[in-house]
């Protein structure tokens, strides 16, 4: 008897569950970009090669992926992979004093209610001018609340 009322409240459970979650319908959005050749905005950042400050450039290509739900919530990940030129701050004189490689991958959810959570990792190889070789580590992390309060803000860049 035990065992019945059990079966019959787990029916009733996924019955529930199946219910809520068709409440919300089927996404708005839901597609795939592929991206071959795009160029990355001008950024300046740290020469893992030199220790400098450095202008970035180059392109990438990848995947992107959108969905957004019925409620208006987003969810946007992807992976990338692309190359790069460091030159080297304070003033770009258009010479690449690094090369670079990379890939990279990213989730972000912006949610309905206000909240967002955003996940980066970036991971690479180079080469300076001189020739030596060093490569790169990238995370970040954040965590909004539905105020856009940060509740986590987390950033490591790693060169070695």
């Amino acid at each position: 008897m035990r065992q019945f009322f059990l079966a019959i409240a787990l029916v009733g459970a996924l019955s529930l569950a199946v219910a809520e979650a068709m409440a919300g319908g089927p996404p708005v959005v839901n597609q795939a970009d592929h991206l071959i050749g795009a160029s990355l905005e001008p950024e300046v950042g740290i020469n893992c090669g030199t220790g400098q400050a450095t202008l970035i450039t180059g392109t990438f290509g990848g995947v992107i992926h959108t969905l957004v739900k019925a409620d208006g919530t987003v969810h946007v990940n992807g992976a990338v992979r692309g190359s790069a030129i460091n030159d080297d701050l304070p003033v770009p004189d258009g010479i690449a004093d690094a090369s670079t490689t990379f890939t990279s991958s990213f989730n972000d959810i912006f949610r309905a209610s206000g909240g967002e959570v955003h996940h980066f990792t970036l991971n690479g190889v180079g080469t300076t001018a001189t020739g030596a070789g060093f490569r790169f580590h990238v995370v970040i992390k954040l965590l909004l609340d539905q105020n856009a309060d940060p509740k986590v803000d987390f950033v490591r860049l790693t060169c070695f």
